[in-house]
């Protein structure tokens, strides 16, 4: 009796644990040499089944839409740093797009308390569509460097920028804890 006591109260100690880890909402997505953790922010729907489809890793739609549907759409993507910083990179992104797009215009957008090296920018593209970006460079140890976007018409993406800058300071590049842990060991 004893026994089943103790494993009782076990299991309601990690019942309640686990509903902490739940009710953040947090996503793990990892691949080839990269893991990260974001919390999914209320209303959306995190999605990585298919999202190396669109050249994702994880994408954000809103409920009832699929990726080419959804009115806003967020998404993260890990890429190879190949020697750049990621104000290097998102210079590069700014000089293609200006290449590519008619009518666009580049704005300062920080995101501050971050605590990751970044570079951010908010892209008006033809006066109608917003898209709010974010790079993140997880440290010198790691190849690889991260871009978080929000995109969607101009009064959408205002109104959903608040989510996006939640999503991005809810951003952990979980190798950088796993290597750290190793090295304390």
């Amino acid at each position: 009796m004893r026994i089943v006591k103790c494993a009782l109260l076990t299991l309601l100690v990690l019942f309640c644990f686990g509903g902490v880890a739940f009710a953040e909402d947090a996503l793990i997505v990892h691949g080839k040499d990269f893991a990260f953790k974001v919390t999914e922010p209320s209303g959306w729907e995190g999605i990585t089944n298919d999202a190396n489809r669109y050249r994702v890793n994880v994408y954000f739609r809103m409920p009832g839409y699929d990726f080419n549907s959804s009115p806003a759409l967020m998404y993260i993507r890990v890429l190879a740093k190949n020697g750049l910083t990621v104000s290097q990179h998102i210079q590069a992104d700014m000089d293609a797009f200006s290449q590519k797009k008619k009518r666009i215009a580049f704005e300062a957008f920080d995101i501050s308390n971050l605590k990751y090296e970044h570079a951010s920018r908010k892209y008006i593209i033809n006066d109608n569509q917003i898209d709010f970006l974010c790079y993140i460079d997880p440290g010198e140890k790691w190849n690889n460097y991260v871009i978080l976007a929000l995109t969607a018409p101009r009064d959408l993406a205002e109104k959903n920028c608040d989510v996006f800058i939640s999503l991005v300071r809810s951003f952990l590049w979980v190798r950088a804890i796993e290597h750290k842990s190793v090295n304390q060991q």
